[in-house]
């Protein structure tokens, strides 16, 4: 199991968006299952995304999508 922190925060500074309710959707490619819903939304300008291994080696690509941009992490399952 990983988790993956979702943070909102304003361009070049790295202070969190306590306000920041932000609705996302996460799409698993690859040898990883999602353990989170797939549609979410940050609370207090933060949230968390859960995927497992799927019994299965090789790359994974989890991407999540909102109106403020879309963003990937990619993992090497071994």
């Amino acid at each position: 199991m990983a988790a993956i922190k979702v943070r909102i925060e304003r361009e070049g500074e790295q202070r969190l968006l306590p306000y920041a309710c932000i609705a996302y959707h996460v799409e698993v490619v690859g040898q990883l299952g999602l353990a989170s819903p797939e549609m979410e939304t940050t609370k207090g300008g933060c949230s968390v995304i859960y995927v497992r291994s799927i019994g299965k080696g090789g790359e994974a690509v989890v991407k999540v999508h909102s109106f403020l941009g879309d963003k990937e992490v990619h993992f090497r399952v071994g």
